[in-house]
């Protein structure tokens, strides 16, 4: 155990001591913070979603568009005729009663309609008639935490302004009654667990490869092992090392993540996680970047140089961003998910977006990544003791 100490305190005290090696560790928690600092800013209009082909479009319009005539609005047989030419479900249209407007109202702020349309007395007959009055208003209204409701809003809103001549629409009023943008929460949950893992990826790989592969290339491996210390010593020694390292390197990013959440979130409207989620969310990047060392410890100590062993992690650093993009795209939220390194913090972090934190799935995210990163310290102290390993040239 003293000959692994000895190992520990040398590697850090290279590590601590190396300019370049200090930056690489500050460098992906500043560009954290810098980034998702100033995202908003850079994600301000509105990106909505199309319709899947079978989904049913709930949308609610006041029966006072025509008080002569008792057919349908001329809007409804619009959109029909839309969702019918786009290959769409046909849409739930309902009429209510002005009396009805709040109810109605809560019922799209609850997401159990998709749009809510308010004429003005008479308005079609206003319109169609030319009578000389001023402009009569239409409001639509949507709920923009609704991937659904804001495409929706979209296409009715094209069509109101194509089907009627002179009017105004949301005259004086927010048509969205969402707490949250849709278009930066589906962009946010993209990106944000991709750059964050990336740079945590990253990180690992400035120090990584120069740990074990760099003492090859430079022929000073060799001779540490021809002393008088067992190999799984130095391994063990070299491990400890790299992964205090990088847990200082990963509390740097994760520090700065939490830091930019409040000027991110408030982007999106109201936000609220308890601490204790924030905690365990810090705690599983930790885990990450533990699991992330020991990959990358294995593959540097297989390569014989630190060309090589870049080159094997350098490709891996996008797979991983790939699958950290995977929740944004698909379902992932099965506990089983939870097992899956990268991809289980890739998700806690979307869930944390959309304000659905599932705490059980974040205990075995925890718990998966603790017990990939014991595997993978086996296989590489495994490698230690392998003579064609170590001594490849």
């Amino acid at each position: 155990m003293r000959k692994t100490l000895a190992v520990f305190k040398k590697e850090l005290r290279r590590f601590f001591s190396d300019k370049r090696m200090l930056m690489a560790l500050i460098l992906p928690g500043l560009l954290v913070f810098l980034i998702y600092y100033f995202l908003p800013d850079l994600y301000a209009t509105s990106l909505s979603p199309n319709l899947s082909e079978d989904y049913i479009a709930n949308i609610a319009m006041s029966d006072n568009y025509d008080e002569n005539n008792e057919q349908s609005s001329l809007l409804e047989g619009a959109i029909l005729s839309v969702f019918e030419n786009f290959d769409y479900a046909p849409p739930n249209i309902v009429e209510f009663a002005l009396e009805e407007e709040s109810q109605i109202k809560d019922k799209l702020v609850k997401k159990e309609i998709d749009l809510m349309v308010v004429f003005d007395d008479n308005f079609e007959h206003i319109i169609f008639n030319e009578i000389s009055v001023s402009k009569p208003n239409i409001d639509i209204l949507y709920n923009s935490s609704s991937g659904e409701s804001a495409y929706i809003y979209s296409l009715v809103l094209s069509i109101s302004e194509q089907l009627y001549q002179s009017f105004t629409i949301n005259y004086q009023i927010n048509p969205d009654v969402g707490e949250q943008n849709y278009a930066i929460m589906q962009v946010v949950a993209i990106i944000l667990p991709m750059l964050t893992i990336s740079m945590i990826f990253s990180s690992t790989l400035q120090v990584c490869p120069e740990a074990i592969a760099g003492e090859k290339e430079r022929g000073t491996l060799s001779s540490i092992l021809v002393t008088p210390i067992k190999r799984s010593e130095f391994a063990l020694g070299k491990i400890l090392a790299l992964i205090l390292v990088s847990l200082v390197s990963g509390t740097i990013t994760g520090a700065g993540l939490l830091i930019s959440l409040p000027r991110l979130y408030g982007s999106m409207g109201s936000f609220s996680m308890p601490p204790s989620s924030y905690i365990l969310l810090f705690l599983v990047l930790l885990t990450l970047v533990v699991f992330f060392v020991n990959v990358a410890m294995c593959i540097s100590t297989f390569a014989k140089s630190i060309k090589e062993a870049t080159s094997y992690l350098g490709p891996l650093l996008v797979v991983f961003m790939v699958i950290a993009m995977l929740p944004g795209f698909i379902d992932v939220s099965n506990i089983g998910f939870a097992f899956v390194p990268v991809l289980n913090v890739s998700y806690v972090m979307s869930s944390i977006v959309y304000g659905t934190v599932d705490i059980m799935y974040l205990a075995f995210a925890l718990l998966s990544n603790i017990i990939f990163s014991l595997i993978f310290i086996f296989i590489d102290v495994k490698l230690f003791k392998s003579e064609s390993v170590v001594m490849r040239q």
